[in-house]
């Protein structure tokens, strides 16, 4: 991974843990709504690009869309362009241009809604709040959440 991308993924740990350490992991169904795109583009605009303009990273597709799993769990992070460790069918093959984050371009996957929706934050979180439950320190999970090391974990904790 490179280091931007190791800067990045720091920051977004720190505005995840942030919230679960404000709202708490007692009402997951709370918590996950405070990700809803629609919220945090107002609330926290100035955490990321797309809040700011009003549109969702890479996706134009209608639905409610949730931004907890900005880095998908199932992404490759085992080269700098990345790929996708599931296979999924809706990756749309080719490069996505990060110029937005000053970061490099990666895998294109904006035709997958997996990350993106109210079921996948809900099991992410129920991850989260079961890894704690067992003593692991939340910055931790955090990190190996984000970087694709807990994805087929987080697909089948609902």
């Amino acid at each position: 991974m490179d280091e931007k991308t190791k800067k990045w993924l720091k920051q977004r740990v720190d505005i995840v843990s942030r919230e679960i350490k404000k709202t708490g992991l007692t009402n997951i169904n709370k918590l996950a709504d405070n990700f809803k795109f629609d919220k945090r583009k107002i609330e926290h605009f100035d955490e990321c690009p797309c809040y700011d303009k009003n549109v969702f990273c890479h996706d134009g597709k209608s639905y409610e869309k949730y931004c907890l799993l900005c880095s998908c769990l199932n992404y490759n992070t085992n080269s700098i362009e990345g790929g996708c460790n599931i296979e999924n069918p809706f990756g749309v093959g080719y490069y996505f241009d990060r110029s937005v984050y000053d970061l490099n371009d990666i895998w294109d996957c904006s035709d997958c809604l997996y990350p993106h929706t109210k079921k996948e934050t809900l099991n992410a979180l129920k991850l989260i709040k079961n890894k704690i439950d067992e003593g692991n320190k939340l910055n931790n999970i955090l990190l190996d959440l984000f970087s694709g090391k807990m994805g087929e974990q987080a697909s089948s904790e609902v």
